[in-house]
């Protein structure tokens, strides 16, 4: 099940947002961000964070339990929010380095628009993505 989080979901959201981001805080979101997770047997199992502004979503990160992987669930965040109002473009960043989430998105139907040099603080550079609905 998707659901908006809630603040007893912080503990679990923060502990996920690290398999990625070893500074991952949910806490320090802007008022602009917005979080869903997923749930599955009572447990928060992956979780979304993305910021919309009028009809593009920039989504900021998805993540999936390591143990959850590969039953859809990432593929089921995306079009969640692919659903909500008014959205027509989807856009994010991701690693160079991260293959697996550079096949997630290409099989999803995202395309790459251009590659950002030193786009991490530790100057690895990432891949500009969208998807228009």
């Amino acid at each position: 099940m998707i659901r908006e989080y809630k603040e007893a979901d912080h503990s679990i959201v923060n502990e996920l947002g690290k398999i990625f981001d070893c500074d991952y805080d949910v806490s320090r979101k802007s008022d602009l961000e917005q979080v869903i997770v997923y749930e599955r047997c009572g447990k928060v199992v992956g979780f979304a964070q993305y910021m919309q502004v009028y009809e593009v979503l920039e989504l900021l990160y998805i993540v999936v339990s390591e143990t959850e992987r590969g039953l859809g669930l990432g593929t089921e965040m995306l079009h969640y929010l692919e659903k909500l109002s008014g959205v027509s473009k989807v856009i994010l960043e991701v690693r160079k380095s991260n293959e697996m989430a550079m096949d997630f998105y290409k099989k999803n139907g995202f395309v790459v628009l251009r590659e950002i040099k030193n786009y991490h603080r530790n100057g690895e550079s990432a891949f500009s993505m969208e998807k228009v609905i």
